[in-house]
């Protein structure tokens, strides 16, 4: 009986312990059980967008169309908006030097 307690407290010892955190834990389903799934695409461009700031290079093909994306939209906005105002304050019967009148 003493032989039997002993051998198996050697091969209680001698077993790896596991800590809790360490097991594996049961999957929970995404919102409930709908049966939703993470979509690929979705992912693959949430994780492009995290390393975005490495990823891009600053070289002579992407100066053009940094420029070409920071300036052309903005100028043809600013430049419908001075019309727009030119002609309203026109139709309002205001005088002035309306075309130096905005910038």
């Amino acid at each position: 009986m003493a032989l039997r307690q002993a051998i198996s407290s050697a091969v209680r010892a001698a077993q790896p312990r596991v800590a809790m955190h360490a097991q594996q834990q049961p999957r929970r389903a995404m919102s409930g059980n709908t049966g939703v799934h993470k979509n690929k695409f979705v992912e693959e461009w949430s994780g492009r967008r995290e390393v975005t700031e490495k990823a891009f290079r600053l070289d002579s093909k992407t100066v053009p169309q940094l420029g070409l994306w920071l300036v052309v939209p903005f100028s043809i906005m600013f430049y419908a908006i001075k019309a727009e105002q030119v002609t309203q304050d026109t139709m309002a019967g205001k005088n002035g030097d309306l075309a130096d009148r905005y910038f």
